[in-house]
């Protein structure tokens, strides 16, 4: 039998075929979710577009108040840490807005069980979906949206930081740009074309 010896890289150790691949004791085996896709129950640009099963994000796995069960399907599962989006949407009604107080308190509710259950979680500021108000003011090719963004992301890192030790900024922003503005695959499908499918 032929023997292959990986190269060792960021401390993991050589491995030879048939040998068993270890992990670091820190590494976090988790799960992933985008607040749009799960939630349900908000405005923005994904809510009417229909995917290739015929749902929407209207409803989608209703998170939005199944989020307790959520939490107990991931300590059944075993997993160590939990990617969670949080939607834009739901938090500013306006460019500079404070934060909804109640929708705040839900994702804080959200954090705490997650602690309490022993899971680390990692929070995701722009997961492909943004506040109604930059889509009609012309989305990412509007320069202002970024110091909306800014905003946003201070003022939420500032309310969670207590809960919060592992941040994801903008989720894949090169599948975004290239979706949204180049190929027109998502919302608001800005190259002139249809919205053709959605996974």
């Amino acid at each position: 039998m032929q023997s292959l010896t990986a190269v060792r890289r960021d401390g993991f150790p050589c491995v030879e075929r048939g040998q068993a691949l270890s992990f670091p004791s820190h590494f976090l085996w988790g799960a992933a979710t985008a607040a749009t896709q799960i939630e349900g129950h908000v405005s923005n640009e994904w809510t009417d577009v229909v995917a290739r099963d015929g749902n929407t994000c209207r409803l989608a796995c209703d998170s939005y108040h199944r989020y307790p069960e959520d939490v107990e399907w991931l300590v059944k599962l075993g997993v160590k840490a939990y990617r969670v989006g949080i939607e834009w949407s739901r938090l500013q009604s306006h460019p500079g807005a404070p934060l909804n107080q109640k929708e705040l308190d839900r994702y804080r509710d959200l954090l705490e069980r997650l602690k309490q259950a022993g899971i680390e979680p990692m929070v995701v500021l722009h997961h492909f979906s943004n506040p109604p108000w930059i889509t009609a003011s012309g989305g990412w090719l509007n320069y202002a949206t970024v110091g909306a963004f800014a905003d946003y992301a201070g003022k939420l890192v500032a309310a969670l930081r207590d809960r919060v030790r592992l941040w994801n900024t903008f989720n894949e922003p090169d599948t975004y740009a290239s979706n949204t503005y180049l190929l027109g695959e998502f919302p608001p499908s800005s190259n002139g074309g249809s919205i053709r499918s959605v996974p």
